[in-house]
C-alpha cells in the first residue's frame, strides 16, 4: 500500500469504489427521468449502463485453500 492510498472493502481503493457507485447512481437516475419523459431507448441504455458499471470487477486479494484429496 502507498502512502496516502485509502483502502476499501477487500483491499480495493476506496475512490474507485466510490466513483463506480456515482456513475451507477447518476446512470439510474437519468435512466428514471428518461423513463418518466417517454424516452424509452434512452432509458433502457441508462439502466444498462448503470448494471455494467456495477458488474465492474475490483482487485481483491484472494486466498487460495487447497484440501487435501480423497484416497
Amino acid at each position: 500500500m502507498r502512502a496516502g492510498e485509502a483502502l476499501g472493502l477487500f483491499g480495493a481503493p476506496l475512490f474507485a469504489m466510490a466513483a463506480l457507485l456515482a456513475i451507477a447512481i447518476y446512470c439510474i437516475w437519468q435512466a428514471i427521468r428518461d423513463y418518466r419523459r417517454g424516452n424509452y431507448a434512452m432509458a433502457v441504455a441508462g439502466a444498462i449502463c448503470a448494471a455494467l458499471s456495477l458488474l465492474v470487477p475490483i482487485q481483491t486479494h484472494a486466498v487460495k485453500i487447497d484440501l487435501p484429496a480423497e484416497r
